[in-house]
């Protein structure tokens, strides 16, 4: 390959970055956006951001089912791309909060009294693909848009 192919093919390269980079400024926005229009429309019930305790709790519980089940280490860890890791705070996050939109899309949400103030709400998510000997449940509880909780059990 010569200097002019070469000298092309980085021009072209930029090009696509540049567009791709575009393409994520207005993704963050459009994920804003819904965010406060979830905050806005919506009476806390929304699990958009975690709490420290929670994520801790999340993290540490999914890494213990994982050693239990290949089928679900394989999800969790990715041994063919370590970035996909469920592990990795970036993943984590958009996995855990997937699983809260299909519950409350499929009404898996009950509101309970807060212990602490006002309401909260349960969600309870079947693992179905993760499901073996015994069913695997995600429950997670939010309070104000928060996770404040969330563990995997075995029923």
């Amino acid at each position: 390959m010569n200097i002019s192919d070469t000298y092309i093919r980085y021009a072209e390269s930029l090009s696509e970055l540049t567009e791709m980079e575009l393409q994520i400024h207005n993704k963050k926005y459009l994920v804003h956006d819904l965010k406060e229009q979830l905050k806005n429309e919506e009476n806390g019930s929304c699990g958009l951001e975690f709490t420290g305790h929670a994520f801790k709790q999340i993290s540490e519980r999914l890494e213990e089912i994982a050693m239990m089940s290949p089928v679900i280490r394989r999800d969790v860890f990715k041994d063919e791309n370590y970035l996909k890791s469920l592990l990795l705070p970036s993943n984590l996050k958009p996995f855990i909060v997937t699983l809260l939109a299909s519950a409350h899309k499929n009404g898996n949400v009950r509101e309970e009294e807060s212990k602490s103030s006002g309401k909260e709400y349960r969600y309870t998510v079947d693992m179905v693909k993760w499901s073996y000997e015994k069913n695997l449940q995600f429950i997670a509880i939010v309070e104000n848009n928060f996770i404040k909780t969330g563990f995997f059990n075995w029923v």
